[in-house]
């Protein structure tokens, strides 16, 4: 994800890894830069990440959150993003059909890259 605004720009802010496991989508790693937290940026990627889970023809996109003593600003981001969590794990799942949409204000490009 790279980002800019009227400011200036942020370059390269986040990275995710995604893996489908039949109509899963699972988010196995995800990576944003601190500075551009708290702006709308990581509800943003999260949609973007569900336009890609679709265009993979995916119904669930699911995540976990791992806490460290670095991303406590995020330790919230899957249930303000709608996801459920899966009762007693550390594991969030959300049905596709629910997801966020990006901002009409956000124009982000969606890059997909398969890996072997």
């Amino acid at each position: 994800m790279h980002i800019s605004d009227k400011y200036g720009d942020y370059g390269l802010v986040g990275v995710a890894i995604l893996k489908k496991q039949n109509k899963t989508c699972i988010i196995d790693t995800l990576l944003m830069s601190c500075r551009v937290l708290g702006r709308g940026a990581e509800e943003s990627f999260i949609a973007k990440l569900t336009e890609a889970a679709i265009s993979l023809d995916c119904d669930e996109l699911r995540g976990r959150y791992i806490a460290t003593p670095k991303n406590g600003m995020v330790k919230d981001l899957y249930e303000r993003c709608h996801f459920i969590r899966v009762q007693d794990t550390d594991e969030w799942t959300m049905n596709i059909q629910e997801a966020l949409r990006p901002p009409e204000y956000v124009d982000a490009a969606l890059r997909l890259s398969a890996g072997f």
